[in-house]
């Protein structure tokens, strides 16, 4: 990985708090880009934004001994499972995800959240 690599020659943070700071600035400047958007270039601007705070959160993963992928791939099961369990409730509900309003979702999600963790 190439901030491994810089990290060697000693460009690196301190701490991990220091590269949580920096996370904060990227997603502030983030925030601002996409606020601004308003044509294709905008959108590179936001993009080019995005993908330094995705940067700064693998060095955060890096501080904390964190494998990035293997904790997104967590990230994406446990949403996957939540959102299958919305899906059965509205079925047993006789109804279609789809027609939920987003107060009966946001139930059936908090409720699959204490149910499956």
């Amino acid at each position: 990985m190439v901030s491994e690599r810089a990290a060697k020659t000693g460009f690196d943070w301190d701490d991990i708090s220091g590269v949580m700071d920096k996370t904060m600035e990227e997603w502030k400047e983030f925030s601002a880009e996409v606020n601004d958007l308003q044509d294709a270039a905008g959108g590179e601007k936001a993009a080019m934004e995005f993908g330094d705070v995705l940067f700064t959160m693998v060095n955060v993963a890096r501080f904390a001994r964190i494998h990035p992928e293997t904790a997104l791939t967590l990230s994406i099961q446990k949403f996957e499972k939540r959102f299958n369990y919305m899906e059965k409730k509205a079925v047993e509900a006789g109804r279609d995800i789809d027609s939920l309003t987003f107060k009966e979702m946001h139930h059936f999600w908090d409720e699959a959240k204490e149910r499956l963790g």
